[in-house]
């Protein structure tokens, strides 16, 4: 025998040798045999333990067995345990009289007989057992009750008598105190609205004999709804006249919101789909329409009612055709296609074919299975990707076209270019010719005259003759002559750029002009430099040269500096005067001098810029590489 099966015997007496006795005939129904050797140890072991049955003396110091059992009924937990009183001494009736009034179940003497001490104590242990059993079942039937929120409940119609499970009580939210047990308090703790349906479905059960099934709502305490279901049938007395009525209720209220929200889910998704751009169609099992939307109608022409119980291959009959299940309604196929667009053709109901995308998703209810397809017409669409095309063919044979004018363009701003680029560099060569013929040719011409003029001079002043005076001065207004032809070369050739490099060539410049416009004209710029391409440095000359004169001819400036700094890899060339600025609405076009200079700024592969100065006059500025990039 396991553990778990055995019980507990209690055997409280103050004698060892008594408790060993009864321990000994005990022994052999094998159960848990506890001893007390007081009532106060009995009571102490009461609150630990559940027991059988309890052999109790009646002759005790201190407390004695009647006080004991006295004592041990008035604990709910062992009020029912029974009590066999065991004595050798208080054998007149009164006293027997008390042991069973404390609620003892039997009374023995000593000695004992070991075979009817065996017999009864076996029977309270068989009923403990069928007891905890019992009270097991209840405990697991609660639970069951609970957990499917079902409780039970039956009426003795005679006696107006409704008994209800806890679980029924759990339901309306009560306890046993709170409801009378009748039924007319059972209705007035039903909804107002479904009292009296549920009064009469109830009365009909008993008038007619067949089982009910019915809803209602009923009001907790709170205030608060439960939504109920009650089952129940009639049991008939040997009169067959009704005598109870049996049955369960079921609180369905989660099932009832479920139900509520999927009705509300159910019209969302119908609202959602009926106002869908694209036709939605869901098909069975066997591959029947069981749902068409509007914009479905609208796409294929099919009337809702027309269409359902209808094999969805009628709508696109191409896919089914494809595939290889021409005339078949089995959508079995289709499932492959699930989670991808695929192209085909829908058919109108007038018979017209016109190209669709279609989508498809399977999904299960009720353990079935049901395919939806998104279908979407795209005759415009295929209408405009060929329009698109056409366009677009069109668009690149006006693009090579341009391309073609484009390239010619470049070709002859290129040709354009390159004849400024010769204009230029002929208008340098002859203004470096002038020069020279200025230098070479005139200078020297007059520099002969000068010492001609200076020797008769001489002559004439050693005779005497009032005529040295004059040939003196025509020597002097030679030389004079002399050196504005030199300045005039310098204009046209600066020599400086060849000799002294372009540092001293501005440096010069700044002088010559600062003394030819009578303004204050300064140059700054690094200790050394070294340009490799005298054509790069001619075109900075002139750059600052047309600066220069621009500052004084329409600037009318005083004060001109010239500044040139290397930054990194480039150069800058900076020139600044006091001058009036340029206008605040520039010309469009601007001056010859101001596009010569950005031309010759994009000869060197530099920027121009010029602009009026927040302190007054103007400043241009041009940056331009230490190195022209062409090998």
């Amino acid at each position: 025998m396991s553990q778990d099966s055995k019980v507990n015997i209690l055997i409280v007496d103050d004698t060892s040798k008594k408790l060993l006795a009864l321990e000994a005939v005990l022994g052999c129904l094998r159960q848990n045999i506890i001893k007390a050797r007081s009532g106060r140890e009995a009571l102490r072991l009461l609150l630990k333990k559940d027991f059988a049955v309890i052999l109790l003396d009646v002759h005790m110091p201190d407390i004695d067995g009647f006080e004991t059992a006295e004592l041990i009924r008035q604990r709910k937990s062992s009020e029912h345990t029974p009590i066999i009183f065991v004595t050798s001494i208080n054998t007149d009736d009164s006293h027997i009289y008390k042991g069973y009034a404390l609620g003892a179940v039997d009374y023995i003497f000593t000695p004992v007989v070991p075979e009817v001490l065996q017999a009864k104590v076996g029977v309270f242990i068989e009923l403990y057992r069928k007891n905890r059993e019992i009270r097991r079942s209840q405990r697991q039937l609660a639970e069951a009750q609970q957990i499917a929120q079902l409780g039970s409940w039956d009426w003795e119609i005679a006696a107006d008598t409704v008994n209800w499970s806890d679980e029924v009580y759990r339901i309306f939210d009560l306890r046993a105190h709170d409801y009378d047990g009748t039924f007319e308090g059972f209705l007035a703790r039903v909804h107002p609205e479904d009292r009296q349906a549920t009064h009469f479905a109830i009365l009909n059960t008993c008038r007619n004999g067949k089982t009910f099934q019915h809803e209602c709502r009923i009001v907790r305490p709170d205030g608060s709804p439960r939504a109920t279901e009650w089952r129940g049938e009639v049991i008939f007395n040997e009169e067959r006249i009704p005598a109870r009525v049996v049955g369960t209720t079921h609180d369905i209220t989660d099932r009832k919101r479920a139900e509520e929200a999927l009705r509300l889910s159910e019209e969302k998704f119908r609202s959602v789909t009926d106002t869908a751009m694209d036709a939605i169609v869901t098909a069975d099992a066997a591959g029947l329409v069981i749902y068409f939307n509007r914009s479905a109608e609208r796409v294929f022409g099919y009337p809702n009612k027309v269409i359902l119980g209808k094999p969805v291959s009628v709508l696109f009959p191409d896919l089914f055709r494809r595939n290889g299940h021409a005339g078949s309604s089995s959508v079995e196929f289709l499932r492959a296609f699930g989670g991808r667009t695929v192209e085909s053709w829908g058919r109108h109901k007038d018979g017209g074919e016109f190209p669709i995308e279609l989508s498809f998703a399977e999904w299960r209810a009720q353990d079935q299975p049901f395919l939806t397809a998104i279908i979407r017409d795209v005759t415009a669409r295929k209408k405009a990707a060929q329009e698109l095309q056409d366009n677009a063919l069109q668009l690149q044979t006006a693009q090579e076209r341009l391309i073609a004018i484009m390239r010619t363009l470049e070709s002859e701003i290129e040709e354009r270019k390159m004849a400024e680029k010769q204009i230029l560099e002929i208008s340098g060569r002859e203004q470096r010719r002038m020069g020279e013929d200025l230098h070479d040719g005139l200078g020297q011409a007059l520099t002969g005259i000068a010492f001609m003029s200076k020797t008769l001079s001489n002559k004439l002043a050693a005779r005497g003759l009032a005529e040295g005076k004059d040939a003196n001065k025509i020597a002097d207004l030679v030389n004079e002559a002399i050196r504005k032809t030199r300045e005039l070369a310098r204009g046209f050739y600066p020599v400086e750029l060849e000799t002294t490099g372009l540092l001293s060539a501005l440096h010069e410049l700044t002088c010559r002009e600062a003394e030819l416009f009578n303004v204050s004209c300064s140059f700054e710029g690094p200790g050394e430099l070294e340009f490799k391409d005298p054509n790069r440095a001619t075109q900075v000359y002139r750059i600052a040269q047309e600066a220069i004169e621009n500052a004084v001819q329409h600037g009318r400036a005083k004060h001109i500096h010239v500044n040139l700094s290397k930054v990194r890899e480039e150069f800058v060339l900076t020139v600044r005067d006091d001058g009036v600025g340029l206008p605040k609405v520039p010309s469009k076009k601007g001056g010859m001098g101001l596009q010569l200079m950005k031309y010759r700024a994009g000869m060197i592969k530099g920027s121009f810029d010029i602009r009026r100065h927040s302190g007054g006059g103007t400043i241009m500025r041009c940056v331009f590489p230490e190195s022209s990039g062409e090998s």
